[in-house]
């Protein structure tokens, strides 16, 4: 399925709007692949093709805190054994194994990895990044073009599900 394609259907099952305008500062131009912005469960989201490989999903929800996740390879595993790697172990050596966890305190990142959380995490699959930011939730994934509208609706469902489960965790 072509990028604009996927995006009306989406728009088509989900609403919200297209939006073919970028901006950096008071700079405005028109882009080719636009974006979809939609509102789901009281919750602002960004969903944005670059590249026509590249998906990110943004909620503009700022977090209580820091997170990255991303998944444990070759160089993380190897610098785990030498003790030279930052990664933070949550104690659930499954989902320790699978991800790297990054830029929380050990005990923020165990309080926030509820078991709702990771099922939400592991739903996403697969993923490149899922990162808590100063500003948003973000979710970084490389799509092929099996990637279709079932796929975006059910990304977007748990990037807005984790939002929830996190402000629930962090009251």
């Amino acid at each position: 399925m072509k990028t604009i394609e996927l995006l009306k259907f989406l728009q088509n099952k989900i609403g919200g709007e297209l939006d073919y305008v970028a901006a950096a500062g008071t700079d405005r131009w028109k882009v080719e692949i636009p974006r979809l912005l939609v509102e789901i469960q009281d919750e602002h989201v960004r969903f944005e093709i670059k590249n026509k490989t590249e998906l990110f999903i943004n909620v503009y929800t700022v977090p209580s805190h820091f997170l990255k996740i991303y998944h444990e390879n070759f160089a993380t595993k190897l610098l785990d054994k030498v003790h030279l790697h930052s990664e933070i172990k949550i104690g659930d050596e499954e989902f320790d194994d699978k991800y790297v966890i990054e830029f929380a305190t050990p005990e923020i990142a165990r309080k926030t990895m509820t078991a709702e959380f990771k099922a939400c995490i592991l739903n996403l699959e697969p993923f490149k990044i899922f990162q808590m930011t100063k500003r948003d939730y973000t979710l970084l994934k490389d799509i092929n073009k099996h990637y279709d509208v079932d796929n975006a609706v059910n990304d977007i469902e748990h990037m807005v599900k984790i939002v929830k489960i996190c402000s629930n965790v962090w009251r």
